[in-house]
C-alpha cells in the first residue's frame, strides 16, 4: 500500500448527477489511463454516495505534483457561487474522516485542490473545490468525526 500524507478534494465542475464513470470518461479522452480520483462523491438518483474511482494503491491523477502520496477525493458538483448542499457533506465527511483515520492522518492533511501550494505543489489558478466552499469548516467537521471514531476505538 502507497504511503498518503493528505486528502485533496476537488470538484467535478459539472452536474452532481454525474458520477465515476462519467468522470473516468472524461479522463481517458484528456489521455489518462483513467479516472484521476480514488473516490468520487455523488448524487445517484437523489441519494448522495460515495463511489470508487481509481484503486487507493495506485498514485492519482488530480494534483500536479502531488499524486504519488495523496488521496483524491472528487465532490460532483459546482461551488463556486454556493456551497455543496448538506446531504453532500453528510456523505463527504464520513469518506474523509475514515480515509484519515485509516492513513494516521489529522484533519489538517485534508486540502481543496486550491491549497495545493499549501501542501507543497505548485500552485493552481483553480478555486476547486469551489470559491463557496468553506474548507476549514469541511475540515472541523472531519476532525470532530476523527476524533469520535478514535474514542470509539479505545472502547
Amino acid at each position: 500500500m502507497r504511503e498518503i500524507d493528505a486528502l485533496f478534494v476537488h470538484c467535478s465542475d459539472a452536474s452532481d448527477h454525474l458520477g465515476p464513470r462519467v468522470i473516468d470518461r472524461w479522463h481517458k479522452d484528456r489521455g489518462w489511463s483513467g479516472i484521476g480520483y480514488h473516490r468520487v462523491v455523488w448524487c445517484s438518483e437523489g441519494r448522495w454516495v460515495a463511489s470508487d474511482g481509481r484503486a487507493l494503491d495506485q498514485a492519482g491523477a488530480h494534483v500536479a505534483g502531488a499524486n504519488s502520496r495523496t488521496i483524491g477525493v472528487c465532490l460532483a458538483g459546482r461551488y463556486d457561487q454556493e456551497a455543496p448542499p448538506q446531504a453532500a457533506y453528510d456523505a463527504l465527511v464520513p469518506l474523509l474522516a475514515v480515509l484519515a483515520f485509516d492513513h494516521g492522518l489529522e484533519a489538517d492533511r485534508v486540502f481543496g485542490h486550491r491549497e495545493a501550494e499549501l501542501y507543497g505543489a505548485p500552485p493552481t489558478p483553480k478555486t476547486c473545490p469551489g470559491s463557496a466552499f468553506d474548507l476549514d469548516d469541511l475540515r472541523e467537521r472531519v476532525r470532530v468525526l476523527l476524533q469520535a471514531m478514535r474514542v470509539a476505538e479505545l472502547r
